[in-house]
This record gives C-alpha cells, sequence and structure tokens, in this order.
C-alpha cells in the first residue's frame, strides 16, 4: 500500500512539473536572441513577429530593443562591446566600412537570396563576394506636401527650380500673413536630418549635371600635384548645389532647429505646413496622425532642366547583420530567414512602408505606390569615399549655420576642401574600394 501511494506521488509531482515547463515555455533551456535596431516607430511589427516566430520556434526567446537613429550608433557600440547582441540593424551605405568587415557574420548561406532583386543584393554585397547584410528596404528623399494647403493657395506640383521658388515664396508670405504655419516643416534638433534636405537636392542637382564630380576630385588627388581639379569650389555645379541648398535653408519654420526630427512628421500630418523634405519612411509616421489633409509627394525640383527633375534621391535604407562573435549563429540566421517570408515580409513593408525589395509584393498605401514609382539615383552620402570628410560636415558643421543664415556658400566649401585635404593621407587609403566599386571599368584587372 504504501509503495502504490509512493509511486501515485511521484507520478502527480512529474505531472505538475510537466505542466509547470510547458506552461513557462520550458524557458530554462530556451535560447536568448538579442536583437537591436534603429527605428522604434516599427515596434508594432516586432512585437507581432516575435509572438509569431517562438510560436513556431518555442526555444528562442526573441528579446528585440530600438532606439532613435540619432542614439543608436552609441547604443550599438555598447552592446558590441559588452557582447550583448546577436542581430543588428545596419544600413547598406555602410556595407564597405571598416566596422562592418570587423563585426558581421557573413550571410551568403541564408535561404533568402534567390527572393531578393539584383540591385538590393549588389548594395549589401562586398568584393569578396560576401553579403554583411540582408537587405530589408529601399527609401527614397522627397517632398510630402499638403495638396489643400497647394490648392487653396493656387499652386501646382513645380517641375523646374524656380517653380519651386516661387511656391515658397508664396508660402513664405502666407506664413506672414498667418495664413498657414511655413513653408516646410523640418526638425532640426539633431543634426543627421539635414542630409534628407541635402540629399534630395542633390539628387536632381549634382548629380545630374556633373555625376562623376567626384571622380574628378579622387583623381586629381591620386595624381598628385596642385590641380585645381582637386577642389570643389572650382566645381560651378557644386557650387550651385550649394547656393540652392543656402536658398532652400530659409525657408523652414521659425525655430526649426529645436524641433526634434521625430516629432516633425506627427508636426506635418497635423495640418498648416506646406510641405515636408524627408525620406519616405516618414509616410507611416505621418499617416499615424490620421491627417485631415490630402497628402502627395514629388521630387524635390533642384534643376533649371524638367527632364532632370525627375530623379528622387534613394538607397537601401534598412537591413540586419548577424554579429560575428554570436554565440547563436544559427538562430540568428533562422531570425533573418523568417523575415523574408512572404506573408512576413508583406506585413514588414506595410508597416515600415518602403520600396519592397521582393518581387511580387504589394504596397497598400496609394501614396506609397506614388512615391516608389519615382525614378531614383543613389543617394550622394553613398556614393562618397569613405573617410573623406563631407557628410558630418554637411550635416554638424555648416547645416545649422545655413539655417541661421550665419555662413556663406564660399565659406562652406571652403571648410569641406580644407578638410579633404588635410585628411587626405587618410581617405586616400579607400580609394581603390570606391574606385571597383562604383567605377570598375577604371580597374585594368577588372
Amino acid at each position: 500500500m504504501k509503495l502504490i501511494k509512493s509511486i501515485s506521488l511521484m507520478i502527480l509531482i512529474l505531472g505538475f512539473t510537466f505542466v509547470l515547463y510547458a506552461c513557462t515555455g520550458g524557458s530554462g533551456d530556451r535560447t536568448k536572441l538579442q536583437v537591436i535596431n534603429f527605428r522604434p516607430e516599427d515596434q508594432g511589427f516586432y512585437i507581432w513577429l516575435e509572438q509569431e516566430f517562438e510560436a513556431e520556434y518555442p526555444n528562442i526567446d526573441v528579446i528585440y530593443e530600438a532606439v532613435d537613429t540619432a542614439g543608436y550608433a552609441a547604443f550599438m557600440k555598447a552592446r558590441i562591446q559588452s557582447g550583448e547582441v546577436d542581430v543588428f540593424g545596419s544600413q547598406p551605405a555602410n556595407v564597405n566600412t571598416a566596422k562592418t568587415y570587423e563585426d558581421s557574420y557573413p550571410l551568403n548561406d541564408l535561404d533568402i537570396w534567390d527572393k531578393i532583386v539584383d540591385s538590393a543584393k549588389n548594395e549589401v554585397r562586398v568584393a569578396t563576394g560576401e553579403y554583411l547584410m540582408a537587405p530589408l528596404s529601399y527609401h527614397t528623399e522627397i517632398v510630402f506636401y499638403n495638396k489643400d494647403i497647394f490648392d487653396q493657395l493656387g499652386f501646382t506640383v513645380p517641375t523646374t527650380w524656380n517653380q519651386f521658388v516661387t511656391i515658397l515664396e508664396a508660402s513664405k508670405a502666407a506664413t506672414d500673413a498667418k495664413t498657414i504655419k511655413a513653408p516646410i516643416v523640418y526638425g532640426g534638433l539633431d543634426a543627421w536630418p539635414m542630409a534628407m534636405i541635402t540629399e534630395a537636392l542633390a539628387g536632381t542637382t549634382i548629380l545630374q549635371n556633373d555625376p562623376d564630380f567626384l571622380l574628378t576630385v579622387v583623381q586629381a588627388y591620386m595624381a598628385g600635384g596642385t590641380s585645381p581639379d582637386r577642389y570643389l569650389a572650382n566645381n560651378p555645379h557644386f557650387v550651385d548645389f550649394f547656393n540652392r541648398w543656402h536658398v532652400l535653408a530659409q525657408y523652414f519654420q521659425k525655430n526649426s532647429t529645436g524641433l526634434q526630427y521625430s516629432r516633425a512628421p506627427g508636426e506635418f500630418g497635423k495640418g498648416g505646413y506646406a510641405m515636408m523634405i524627408d525620406g519616405s519612411w516618414s509616410l507611416s509616421q505621418i499617416l499615424e496622425v490620421n491627417p485631415s489633409f490630402e497628402l502627395g509627394a514629388f521630387v524635390l525640383p533642384g534643376n533649371d532642366d524638367p527632364a532632370k527633375n525627375i530623379y528622387a534621391a534613394g538607397k537601401g535604407s534598412a537591413a540586419f547583420s548577424i554579429y560575428k562573435n554570436s554565440p547563436d549563429i544559427e538562430e540568428a540566421s533562422l531570425f533573418i530567414e523568417y523575415l523574408y517570408r512572404e506573408d512576413v515580409y508583406t506585413r514588414y513593408i506595410n508597416t515600415a512602408i518602403g520600396q519592397p525589395i521582393m518581387p511580387g509584393i504589394e504596397l497598400e498605401n496609394e501614396i506609397a505606390r506614388e512615391i516608389f514609382k519615382f525614378d531614383t539615383v543613389l543617394t550622394l552620402s553613398n556614393q562618397w569615399v569613405e573617410k573623406m570628410p563631407y557628410d558630418i560636415m554637411m550635416k554638424q558643421d555648416i547645416g545649422p549655420y545655413f539655417v541661421n543664415r550665419t555662413m556663406s556658400v564660399a565659406t562652406a566649401i571652403s571648410m569641406i576642401d580644407t578638410e579633404i585635404e588635410n585628411q587626405k593621407d587618410v581617405w586616400l587609403q579607400f580609394t581603390q574600394k570606391w574606385l571597383d566599386k562604383f567605377h570598375p571599368e577604371l580597374n585594368p584587372t577588372s
């Protein structure tokens, strides 16, 4: 009798243990997969993704964290140093940097590449043939506009620079009359959003009028000597690009450098602003506030020639990489592969609202479909030689002064030329890699 009671008690304990294990999902044996990213505005999608992924792979516990783009570099650096990361958000523009080579695990064996269009694959493939990132979307820099204000003020979509400036001037007059809030809303508290302005403008100015201007500078430095081609100040097309940027910066709202970038799309969506120049990714944030006006988009017409104003500056804007020292490469690979299932990716791209990099994926939003019909040209910052001073200077050392009208175009370009000269020993080390990527026809061994 005692033996029967003992056996019954053991069965009861084992049964209770099994139920407890099932209820907790066996968390003690689950692999913790640490995923970090920028764009916290996509959090809703990743909460859904965690649930779906973990339902299929109950042995993996996804811990997803995202921070604002402005703080992401520091956040990622801390996680890399501590080893508390398995998968990290990345940008295709950085694929050829030394840091990417140092931190990234090759992704060639992932079962995703036959699902991705060639142009997106080419952006994340390095010279050795390795894929160091898995691309997720393509975005463009465009002008969002309030169709109601355009109708109210008698505007039509501009196709030349002069037409655009005419609209800006009329919008400024309407602002002075308190009819509208401002011609353009701009979130300038963080320095980096100035890139949205300059990239959109460069796409229809310098990249159309002199697409090989940077090659001219590089070749002049590689040849040595004191050729005038070394200096951007001697390129009339580059000077014109800066002159038009200087003009454009005077049409932002008052105290624009006090508005956080993350708040700008919502501000625009509330109404009262004629336009906002931004990445197409901001469409999702505009729509979140349910704007009461009709929304439209057009390419910033920076050129006098309408035929050159059809190209929106664009780039691969989101990707994932696997940290090469992750102890859970297999689980990280499963997570990335899961993103490329058709139903999952369709949900992602309609949340983040980018141009799909998988064929046959439909965008649900009408404005998004309109935006991604524009022809594109690769953004200027994505074409720059690594370590050549330009991008940070444009955003931090020049942009705020153009907004405040306290720096001339000549001074701004001189600053860049001076730094390019001062740092030539650094950036010239990367020129062959740059030439191989953008001008392989110049490599005799190609």
